[in-house]
């Protein structure tokens, strides 16, 4: 009998310290986490790593720079007259007037806008991002927009901006909490237009006849860029990326870009996006300790083949 029981325990032994590894390991999986270039951070902590950092800055400085490209820029021409050709033919079959009136910068192609003079690439996203395993402390004042409305406008048969950037959260103990920003979309047009954004849970898809306009149902921050379209109006295309902290831009017609009352002092990641080249500072952009004052960059985005 006292055999037996010798037995049973040397067979149990082996099957419980195989039971308690498993449980181990699947307990180490929960929380984990990607950066996905600091679109969004976050100051909960996760499980297999700890409590994130807090980046609080005690200074502050501003950002200035321009984002060039290396090479030779491309021939937009033809694009230009594409665009042109599609709203002239929509006009002619459907009656309506989405070339009378338009501006250049309605009837121009968007995918490369490059200044001639100075290779100043327009409609780049610039941003800060927290280092890995860190997030952004905001002060109160940092909670506060700049702007308590970002406007996209549908003048005619174009997005206007066709880049932007938001603030519509800021991320507290783990959570999204609002900062009162409203992304709204406009059609000014004598025309009816289609406004379709998916986010990576949820979106909308509306018809806004002329003089309507909606706001997006953004019910947290969104981790990559929200394209903006228009189904009546194929050729119609807008980028918006939203962000949990305030420091981002867009670059104007000569590439530059301002961020201000940016974190000095302290290590972050430079991030920069272009709808055509990508990312291109890397995924997780390039560490930069700005000082208190002003900072200049220069950012390259790869001419296209």
């Amino acid at each position: 009998m006292k055999r037996m029981r010798w037995h049973v325990f040397v067979l149990l032994v082996p099957a419980l310290t195989l039971a308690i590894a498993l449980w181990g390991c699947g307990k180490k999986d929960e929380g984990k986490t990607s950066n996905d270039g600091g679109s969004a951070s976050s100051d909960s902590g996760s499980k297999s790593g700890g409590e994130k950092k807090a980046i609080e800055a005690k200074v502050r400085g501003t950002l200035k720079g321009r984002v060039i490209l290396d090479g030779t820029p491309p021939n937009t021409a033809s694009a230009d007259k594409s665009i042109e050709e599609k709203m002239a033919t929509f006009d002619k079959e459907k009656g309506t007037k989405c070339l009378v009136g338009a501006t250049d910068e309605e009837k121009a192609a968007y995918e490369w806008r490059v200044n001639p003079q100075n290779k100043g690439v327009e409609n780049v996203i610039v941003w800060l991002a927290p280092p890995e395993g860190a997030y952004f402390k905001l002060s109160d004042a940092d909670k506060k927009p700049e702007r308590m409305e970002v406007l996209f406008h549908q003048p005619h048969c174009a997005f206007i901006p066709h880049c932007d950037v938001a603030f519509t959260h800021h991320t507290e103990g783990g959570k999204s909490v609002p900062t009162g920003q409203k992304v709204v979309f406009k059609n000014d047009a004598p025309m009816a237009h289609n406004t379709n954004y998916k986010l990576l849970a949820g979106g909308d898809n509306k018809l806004l006849s002329p003089g309507e306009s909606i706001s997006a149902k953004i019910n947290k921050t969104e981790k990559k860029e929200i394209v903006i379209s228009c189904e009546v109006h194929p050729w119609m295309r807008a980028y918006l990326r939203d962000f949990d902290h305030p420091w981002a831009a867009v670059t104007d017609k000569d590439g530059n870009f301002e961020i201000k009352n940016v974190p000095a002092d302290v290590d972050v990641q430079l991030v920069a996006w272009h709808e055509k080249a990508g990312m291109l500072l890397d995924d997780k952009g390039k560490k930069v300790k700005l000082h208190q004052g002003d900072n200049t960059e220069e950012i390259k985005v790869p001419a296209p083949k």
